[in-house]
């Protein structure tokens, strides 16, 4: 993210600071044909990322007024984002139910996205025990 990117709901509202990398949605490449990353819009991959990489529990000043998030309330909000983006009914559908299904591991940063970090930096990362370094390290992903 090249500057901060907020968005406001029902009383509340979220932000991504610049600086935050993601790579618009980790979709296995088998199923480009029928949904790509293009397909599915650029801001609901990017809360859904930020979310998760920090287990719903962000930073007190990036949510307003102030709550968590729990994954099922992240999955939620991705579908609320692709709807509102325009994303075509199945296609969002399709991407709610697949981040349900297969997304569990992904939370609080648990796996680290192959797609976004260099192996090197996965490896410093790793051997100093740090997972909040990562989104500050370089990637082929979104900035």
């Amino acid at each position: 993210m090249v500057e901060d990117y907020t968005y406001e709901s029902s009383g509340y509202k979220i932000t991504v600071p610049k600086g935050f990398i993601y790579d618009r949605a980790s979709i296995p490449g088998i199923f480009w044909v029928v949904i790509d990353k293009d397909s599915l819009s650029n801001v609901a991959p990017l809360f859904h990322d930020f979310l998760y990489r920090h287990g719903g529990k962000v930073e007190q000043k990036y949510v307003v007024p102030y709550r968590t998030y729990t994954r099922e309330q992240t999955d939620d909000l991705f579908d609320e984002l692709m709807k509102k983006s325009g994303v075509v009914d199945w296609r969002r559908k399709a991407a709610h139910k697949a981040v349900r299904t297969l997304s569990g591991p992904y939370w609080n940063g648990k796996w680290l996205d192959l797609a976004i970090f260099p192996k090197k930096t996965r490896a410093r990362n790793l051997s100093n025990g740090d997972s909040t370094s990562r989104s500050n390290s370089r990637g082929n992903g979104n900035q």
